[in-house]
């Protein structure tokens, strides 16, 4: 009994995430996931690696072969730097898909000895409210 209140108030946690009224609690939430972005090397060798801070967009990358459920990492401009890692993209990729707001930031960057960026990823509240 007490296992289904809590999913039950688990459950209203989220959807109340999601709505337009959000609160200057909801908007410094924590990172749901702590990660990295893997292939930066691949697609990034002449080009910066965006600053501490910066902030990044996710989107589901249903045209690669690798995997259909790839969950892409780009800067706000569209310029992708890499992917996240599977395990951490199989667990983001549904929540992307089901609509949900998803940001994330550059925590650490590196250049030498490889190329190498850490993020957080969060889940924000949308901006419009829920269909009814």
């Amino acid at each position: 009994m007490e296992r289904r209140l809590f999913l039950a108030a688990l459950g209203g946690g989220i959807a109340s995430a999601t709505t337009a009224g959000a609160t200057v609690r909801q908007a410094a939430r924590p990172a749901l996931i702590s990660t990295y972005i893997s292939n930066v090397a691949d697609m990034n060798e002449s080009r910066a690696l965006p600053p501490v801070g910066s902030a990044l967009e996710l989107r589901v990358d249903s045209e690669r072969a690798y995997d259909r459920r790839s969950v892409v990492v780009s800067t706000p401009g569209g310029d992708a730097l890499g992917y996240l890692p599977s395990i951490h993209g199989r667990t983001i990729e549904p929540l992307l898909s089901a609509g949900f707001n998803m940001k994330a930031k550059v925590v650490a960057s590196r250049m030498m000895p490889r190329p190498a960026v850490r993020i957080e990823i969060s889940l924000q509240p949308n901006s419009q409210p829920p269909p009814v």
